[in-house]
């Protein structure tokens, strides 16, 4: 990765301005950056989970205002109006645009079924994204009455309470903090699964 500039449009009615001070560094990023799901978009401006303070907002935001320290996941948008959004899943959301994983009939298939050795009425459930389509016997979920499932990331029907619950409790996450300058070592870390907890960027140092 290197350095570039990016222009942003000026703050509309209902656009929040964050000056962000943390970003966080998935492996999402790397998959995106690599092309591991599909075909990137470049220039690309990889990371998520930033944290930073408000300095400006439209006319139309209620919510928040300059001052306020604030963080944003992986989703910027949700259409507000589905079946999801309305129960508070809006990272369900029928009409988001997501940028989907796709697989190649070349790639070796994952076997998920060694990973199926569950109690009765056991689950499997995945939150990962591998880049190769994954394999399962079916006899493997059906003796056993096995359910495989997966998540994707919380939403703003439970993960608010958990935040003000930890910050009235003084819980933090642990991390290991670096510089801008590290970033490149730090993917390549994440990839030799040479890490203990979330990088984070520091952004002072961009």
């Amino acid at each position: 990765m290197e350095r570039t500039t990016i222009e942003r449009r000026d703050v509309g009615e209902f656009d929040v301005l964050i000056d962000i001070k943390y970003a966080g560094i998935c492996h999402s990023d790397i998959h995106q950056v690599d092309e591991g799901w599909d075909e990137g978009i470049f220039p690309m401006v990889p990371g998520h989970e930033i944290a930073g303070i408000v300095s400006e907002v439209g006319p139309g935001v209620t919510k928040f205002r300059a001052g306020d320290r604030v963080g944003v996941g992986c989703m910027v948008d949700s259409c507000r109006t589905c079946d999801n959004c309305k129960a508070g899943n809006e990272q369900y959301c029928t009409a988001a645009a997501w940028s989907a994983p796709t697989t190649t009939p070349a790639r070796t298939p994952l076997d998920f079924s060694a990973y199926l050795s569950l109690k009765t009425d056991g689950a499997l459930v995945n939150v990962g994204l591998p880049e190769e389509p994954i394999s399962v016997d079916l006899f493997d979920v059906v003796t056993g009455r096995k359910t495989i499932a997966g998540s994707l990331i919380g939403g703003h029907r439970g993960d608010p309470g958990d935040a003000y619950f930890c910050a009235e409790h003084g819980i933090g996450a642990e991390i290991e903090l670096i510089r801008a300058d590290q970033i490149n070592g730090a993917y390549k870390r994440v990839l030799a699964s040479d890490v203990r907890y979330r990088f984070v960027i520091d952004t002072a140092t961009i």
